[in-house]
This record gives C-alpha cells, structure tokens and sequence, in this order.
C-alpha cells in the first residue's frame, strides 16, 4: 500500500513539474510572434499553455482580419514546420519529397486572403503573355516574377507565395490594431534583417553567380541577396501589406525609400535597412537618383542576369535576357547599350548597330555626361574588340589589372582617341598605385574631350595629392563649371571643395610663382 501512494506521489509531483516547466516555456514567448506561438502549440498541444499560445495566435491574426478566423485553420496550420517550407522549395532541390499539399495550400490561402496584394488584378495572372499586358498598378511583383519562372508549375508559384504570405502575417502580428505606416515599415525592417537575418552575400559568392542572389526564389531560400534581390523581397512584403515605397537606382545599386510629408527614410538593403542620406547616392556625374515603378523591377532582375552572362562572355545567352528585360524596360539606355554590345561582340553587327542607335537616341536625365564608346564606335575609333576589353573584370590579384592593361594598351595602339580606353587605363594605373602614369592618361583622355566631370575631378584630386596646388585649382575651377547649373550634391565634391578651401594660400601662390 505505502509503494502505491508512493507511485502516485511521485506521478503527480512529475506532472506538477512537467506543468511548471510548461508554463515557463510559454512566458518567455513572444507573444506577439506567430511562428513562436504555433511551435509551442505544436510540441504541447495537450497543455492548457498550448492551447492558450494557440489562442494567443488566433487573436493576433483576427486583430487584422475583418473576417471571422476560424481555430480549425490555425490546428491546421500548427502542424506545418513553417521553417521547413524553406529546404522544401530549395531551388536546387525540385525533387524533394516536402512539399505543401494542397489543403495547406489552400488553409494558408484562408488565412491570408485580407493581405493587400490579393486586391490587384495580377494575383489572377497565370501566364507570361498575361503578365506583360497588365498595367504597371495593377501588377502584383511576386506573381509576375514566380510565373516567369515555374509558368509550368502553378503549385510551386503557391507555394513560394504561401512562404510570403506568411511572413507578411507575422510582421502584421507585431504591430498594435492601429500601426501608422511608420510603424509598419519598421516592422518590415525588423522582420527581415534581424528575426529572418537576410544579408548581402560574399564578394566571392554573389560575383561567380549573381542570379541566386537576385531572384526571388533563390532570396526565400538561401536568406541572402544582394540589392535588388532583397529589395525585390521588402517590396513584395510592402505590396502585401499596403505600404508605398519608391523604387530608387543610381547607377549599379537599388536602394527603396519611404516619403510621407516631406520626410524621406532610404531603406539600404545592402546594410539592414539602415537610412543613408539621398546625397550619398550622388556621384560626380549623377546629379539625381533615377526613380522606379513596380514593372520596372521585373526588368531589372532579368537586365542583371543578363549581366552575369555579359561578365561570362555568355553572349547569346545575354542578349535573350535582355531581350526579356527590354520587355518591361523599352526606352532604358542601358538595356539598349549591353544588348547592343553583346550582338557585337556575338558577330550580330547589324542587330548590335540598330540596339545602339537607339540607346544613343536616349538622353539621361540625370547624368551630367553622357556615355561616349557608342559615338567612338560610329566615328570608328574603336571595334568591337576594343570595346570588350573596357569590360575584362580584375580581381584583387596583380596579374588579373596587368591582363587588363596590356589589353587596353594594345587596343590604344590601334585606336588612340578610344575614350572610354583611355579612362580604364588610366584607372588601371591607379590599381597598381602608380599616380603619375595615371595623370598622363587623364591629362590625354582631357584634350580629346574637356567635358568629362569624372575625368576632371581625378585630375583635380591627383594634383591635390601631390601638392600640384594651381592645377588642382584649374581642374576644380574647370569641374565647378561643369556643375554649376545641376544643383550638384556630389559628397567626393564637396569634400574636396573643403580640402581645398582648407589649403594653405601661401603655398599656392608660391606655387603660382614658381609657374
């Protein structure tokens, strides 16, 4: 009798025990995180905590859905790994027997159908063609990219989606019933780059195969991208909860920026989304930042595999994708330039000419400059060989910059006035540290051509360095000219306007003797 009551002492303090342990498990939950919440539920359903975490994720889903959530849909949704949706739909893994079926599908669809996106007409797209005739407002970005990619595989688009859908109903879970925009965009900020923890991949990884970077499948995936990848992500996120972003590219970068009564919040998805001033986007020969629609965007993830394959000498390949680009870029300078180019250096030169003519027919707006290799090409002062080597691509090994520039030497011996040849040799120099070669090169390339802004601020900032104060003076003189009717925010300007200013005077005009 005494081991008896012994057994039921010790069974009910372990169920004691087992129920405190429970309990503290749940209060350090956050509680306002979904995922946390329907993982506790799962690995406890049978506990008063676990009903009461399943609860407390009903509530934080109904708090924004104007329709009647039904605790059916949640049980459901408990069961699935939501971490797992991720090797699931692995781009390199097609074959993997996980995959959500269609009921989850279709559970995962209930709870998510107040999301904004659901309200375009492109979420009822099914086909490129379709896709390419929707208007720029009507075009929901994840649909259209997914059907570019598993146009086929209606499921698979689902399924991504589902992945999306749900991490935009985890960013909604943490804010109060009545969040400002503000409060929704850092929600976003704080859901991708610190509990999802996407980040800018290596150098050495993104350069060899820029496209897992860039698409939005490979981005859900592998939680890394560079700009346009993680931007194109924030802005399918931004699309499914109804908050405006502006789509902004200086040259070579994607940055998206938050306007609201005259302020203005940069989002830099390079750097956890962290705000960097307009101004440090400027350069010397790019006065403003050029602005872009939701169309666009698709264009752009396509225009940067086509360079991957252009760096890849993968020409044909390229010029498809820009092709495909060109679609929802028609009248982009640079599409029109790298088409052109890859049909030249592809031996398609008549289809290579007209590209160009047309991309020399587009003024930007915002350069202070314009490219010059197209109209060296049609006064014959450069073919398409020389043309190609501008784009040999160095490393950080010595022998990669010499490679390159024995190949710009060769290609100047033939055509001397080659620009864009002259200016790449002279960096090259730079590369190997040797400023005086540098300057010899830039002072040649600024007879040919005076109205280069870049070319005069190196030539003004070289001379600076090497206390060649009364030239530095010129070049400066001769840069501000350039720019004085532009607005011109440039910083490297600025900051060497104040170098300057800061010079001793004495020793500029005992230079200005001497000369």
């Amino acid at each position: 009798m005494k081991v008896f009551l012994f057994i039921i002492f010790f069974s009910l303090s372990l169920s004691a025990g087992y129920e405190e342990h429970v309990n503290m498990l749940y209060y350090s939950l956050d509680n306002t995180s979904l995922k946390e919440l329907m993982a506790f539920y799962h690995l406890y359903p049978d506990t008063k905590a676990g009903k009461d975490s399943l609860s407390q994720a009903k509530q934080l889903i109904q708090v924004h859905k104007p329709d009647t959530l039904f605790i059916d849909d949640l049980f459901n949704l408990a069961e699935i790994e939501l971490e797992a949706i991720i090797p699931a739909l692995a781009i390199k893994r097609e074959n993997s027997s996980t995959q959500l079926s269609k009921k989850e599908l279709g559970m995962i669809e209930r709870i998510t159908n107040h999301l904004h996106h659901r309200s375009l007409k492109g979420h009822s797209v099914w086909t490129k063609d379709d896709v390419i005739s929707l208007g720029t407002d009507e075009i929901d970005l994840a649909r259209a990219l997914l059907v570019f990619h598993y146009e086929d595989n209606p499921h698979k688009i689902k399924e991504y989606e589902a992945f999306l859908d749900l991490m935009a109903l985890e960013i909604l879970a943490s804010l109060q019933k009545n969040y400002t925009e503000k409060d929704l965009l850092f929600a976003i900020n704080d859901f991708i780059f610190f509990k999802k923890r996407y980040r800018f991949p290596p150098h050495s990884l993104w350069v060899k195969d820029v496209d897992l970077y860039t698409f939005l499948p490979s981005i859900i995936d592998s939680r890394q991208g560079v700009c346009l990848g993680v931007s194109t992500l924030y802005l399918c996120l931004s699309q499914r909860l109804n908050l405006p972003l502006k789509i902004k590219t200086p040259p070579g970068h994607i940055y998206l920026c938050y306007e609201k009564n005259g302020q203005e919040i940069n989002i830099e998805t390079t750097a956890r989304g962290i705000h960097i001033p307009t101004k440090e986007y400027l350069s010397i020969n790019t006065t403003h930042i050029k602005a872009r629609n939701i169309r666009e965007v698709i264009g752009l993830n396509y225009m940067n595999s086509a360079a991957r394959c252009f760096h890849s000498k993968k020409y044909e390949e390229a010029l498809d994708l820009y092709k495909i680009s060109e679609i929802f870029l028609p009248d982009d300078p640079l599409i029109q330039t790298f088409a052109g180019y890859v049909s030249l250096f592809a031996n398609k030169i008549e289809e290579g000419e007209a590209f160009l003519k047309k991309a020399s027919s587009i003024i930007d707006p915002n350069a202070l400059f314009q490219d010059t290799i197209i109209a060296d090409y049609f006064n014959k002062k450069v073919d398409p060989r020389g043309i190609e080597t501008i784009f040999m691509e160095v490393d950080e090994t010595r022998e990669s910059i010499l490679e390159k520039k024995a190949a710009l030497e060769k290609t100047l011996l033939e055509y001397p006035e080659f620009r864009e040849g002259i200016f790449h040799l002279a960096l090259t120099w730079l590369q190997l540290g040797r400023e005086k070669e540098a300057l010899i090169q830039l002072h040649r390339y600024h007879e040919i051509e005076k109205n280069n802004a870049v070319v005069s601020y190196y030539l003004a900032n070289l001379s600076f360095q090497r206390y060649q104060y009364k030239e530095c003076w010129e070049h400066l003189n001769h840069l501000l000219a350039l720019t004085e009717n532009t607005n011109h925010q440039d910083t490297a300007l600025k900051d060497l306007e104040r170098k300057f200013s800061r010079t001793n005077p004495i020793a500029l005009l005992d230079e200005s003797l001497t000369n």
